[in-house]
């Protein structure tokens, strides 16, 4: 219930200028209709509804797409919010364009539930449509190595506290993070739980493989915001941009 305070200082803005710069570079024109596949609590479905598009958002969490939706209420029609699996969610309609943003894909964690969402999406797109997704890149993750962290966030009279404790499994290219969540209310806890991620990290070899199959072709891979670079040891986000077959 606290993501969006958790995630304030994330720059959708500039996330969502990214994209156009990337439907403009690799699209013949520029995408009408957008799937957000994994759309969270709308943060780049609702800006990007802002720009003009039309935007589906799909994700698995009830309470996200809830959210999500009461943030929707200004964009006059431009984007509906579904709830539904990234694996086998099913619209009576085919896109422009996919764009599937902030780790997603990492939290598929086998070949099989990839490569069902890969097709799955590739189903809902025309054909020459781009799919936009970034990922955690494995040579990064194993030569950085994630690290516990401390977050810490003041919202008014809210204090919330957040510790991230992840484990590396390079054997199963597996990354446990357990969320630690304290918040108070002028000194009063009202808050106080845990959560377990697990996610996987990829090679651009093991996504592109699994992105041939589903029907797509990769147009290029590059560091997170910047499609003149290339993703490297140094580069933990990168950016995949694919085009459906």
């Amino acid at each position: 219930m606290y993501y969006d305070i958790i995630y304030a200082d994330k720059n959708y803005e500039e996330e969502c200028a990214f994209l156009t710069r990337i439907f403009k570079r690799f699209s013949d024109r520029m995408p009408k209709t957008i799937l957000d596949a994994g759309c969270g609590t709308g943060g780049h479905a609702l800006r990007l509804a802002a720009m003009g598009h039309l935007v589906t958002g799909v994700d698995a969490s009830k309470y996200m797409i809830s959210v999500a939706r009461a943030k929707s209420s200004t964009t006059s029609g431009l984007v509906d919010f579904v709830v539904g699996d990234v694996r086998n969610f099913s619209l009576p309609q085919e896109f422009d364009a996919c764009i599937s943003m902030f780790s997603v894909i990492n939290y598929l964690i086998s070949n099989e539930d990839l490569e069902m969402a890969f097709r799955n999406i590739r189903r809902h797109l025309k054909g020459d449509s781009l799919f936009v997704f970034d990922f955690w890149y494995s040579p990064a993750v194993l030569a950085i190595r994630p690290e516990r962290r401390k977050k810490e966030i003041w919202d008014g009279r809210l204090h919330i506290v957040r510790w991230a404790r992840p484990r590396l499994n390079p054997k199963r290219s597996i990354c446990e993070v357990r969320f630690d969540l304290r918040v108070t209310d002028e000194a009063k806890l009202v808050y106080s739980g845990s959560e377990r991620h697990v996610v996987r990290y990829y090679g651009s070899d093991e996504i592109e493989r699994l992105l041939n199959l589903a029907g797509f072709k990769v147009v290029t891979t590059c560091k997170f915001l910047d499609l003149k670079e290339p993703p490297s040891e140094s580069t933990w986000d990168a950016s995949v941009i694919a085009r459906a077959r």
